[in-house]
């Protein structure tokens, strides 16, 4: 469909137009087209990131919360990209909507994270002001309109640079939820790096149209390195 289509991906797409049917919609996921990988990568998170909520809920107080309110909405927020990469071939509306829905989850599960990790590093009372400005940018960021949500995300990381500083100047790199940070964070990078620059498709246009493409790639090492960082917050609090 047009409003998907990327550079350098030549083929494989679900049609030209917006279906309108949900049955269509809904059946498309489980027919080959450059949409399939994208499901596929993010299905199995949904399941992985729920049963690291459950198996972590039983932490020490606040981190069993706290862990588990990070798997969940983790799991969620790879459910909304199965759902926008899945359903939203119904319509520009749905697409719109199942988009926002994702963008606003990814707001929510780095906010999980980030007051989770505050928690696992700070006192209690440095960690509360660090989750009351990364709750008050958050909701901030979610208020915005549609058009301008792109704009505001990129502000809601900007914030993250506070705390992430604080830490960076307390704690080594071999501190188990610092190494998880560290890791998690080159994965998403990477991940970045690779979808803004479209590779590899770019390089042998039609080739990767139904896997390994830069949409992929991204989508699986984001949500790798956002396992990492829980396992070593989880790993930091362990009793």
């Amino acid at each position: 469909m047009p409003e998907l289509r990327r550079p350098y991906i030549l083929s494989g797409y679900r049609g030209n137009t917006f279906c309108g049917c949900w049955k269509t919609a809904g059946c498309s996921v489980f027919h080959l087209n450059n949409e399939t990988g994208n499901i596929a990568v993010n299905a199995p998170w949904i399941a992985i990131f729920a049963a690291l909520a459950v198996s972590h809920s039983s932490l020490p107080h606040p981190h069993g919360a706290l862990a588990a309110t990070c798997g969940a909405s983790a799991s969620l927020l790879a459910a909304s990209s199965v759902a926008y990469h899945g359903i939203g071939w119904f319509s520009r509306e749905v697409m719109d909507r199942a988009l926002c829905v994702y963008a606003s989850g990814i707001v929510l599960t780095v906010a999980a994270f980030v007051n989770w990790g505050v928690f696992v590093l700070f006192s209690e009372a440095c960690a509360a002001t660090y989750v009351f400005l990364s709750m008050s940018v958050a909701v901030y960021t979610l208020t915005r309109r549609k058009e301008d949500l792109p704009r505001a995300v990129g502000h809601y990381f900007a914030a993250l640079a506070v705390p992430a500083g604080h830490a960076v100047l307390l704690y080594p790199p071999t501190h188990p939820a610092m190494e998880g940070a560290y890791f998690g964070a080159l994965l998403v990078l990477t991940a970045a790096v690779f979808r803004l620059a479209h590779f590899p498709e770019n390089r042998c246009p039609g080739r990767f149209d139904f896997v390994l493409q830069s949409h992929q790639l991204w989508h699986f090492l984001s949500l790798l390195g956002t396992y990492l960082v829980f396992r070593g917050f989880a790993r930091a609090v362990a009793p």
